[in-house]
């Protein structure tokens, strides 16, 4: 075991590294246009989208129960029209960020009734423990920037989506 901060984690572990050091956050999916109805919906596209990753070999179903366990603990977060969700996973070996982008606002129970034309989502592994927790503040500061989610409503396309989430360009270099 070594310590990274105030946890002890064992050695070798990158990803807790990278986690514990990083500001930023990095998508590993990006989705556009995504038609989606409700929560429910929501959650099955995450589950329906995240099963193409060879990477990943869960069984049906349990992406989408374990976001409802999350939703049910009031895990779900609303603003800036993002709808911020977390789900810890057993058996995954590595974090999986997803942001999708609606078609249209869908509104949804995270803390009372709030449209949203994004969502951000995070399944982690639970061998994480209290850096998840890390991982997800950092979205909701991410989101809570009201003029970032401004700037995604003007974003045409995908990787200027992408380019502005990862801070690898602002709105004035997306849009040129």
């Amino acid at each position: 075991m070594t310590v990274v901060g105030n946890y002890q984690v064992e050695k070798g572990t990158e990803e807790i590294m990278q986690l514990y050091k990083t500001q930023n956050i990095y998508f590993d999916m990006f989705m556009d246009q995504v038609r989606a109805r409700s929560l429910d919906h929501i959650c099955e596209l995450i589950e329906r989208n995240i099963a193409k990753d060879p990477d990943i070999s869960l069984g049906q179903g349990i992406i989408q129960r374990a976001l409802k366990k999350e939703q049910g603990k009031h895990g779900f977060s609303a603003m800036n029209d993002v709808l911020i969700c977390h789900a810890k996973i057993k058996n995954l070996k590595h974090r999986k960020t997803i942001f999708m982008r609606l078609t249209q606002t869908v509104s949804v129970d995270a803390g009372g009734e709030q449209p949203v034309q994004f969502v951000a989502c995070t399944l982690s592994p639970d061998r994480l423990g209290a850096l998840n927790l890390r991982y997800l503040a950092r979205l909701t500061r991410i989101f809570g920037n009201k003029e970032l989610t401004e700037d995604l409503k003007s974003v045409d396309t995908i990787d200027g989506m992408r380019l502005l989430l990862n801070g690898e360009a602002s709105l004035t270099e997306v849009a040129a």
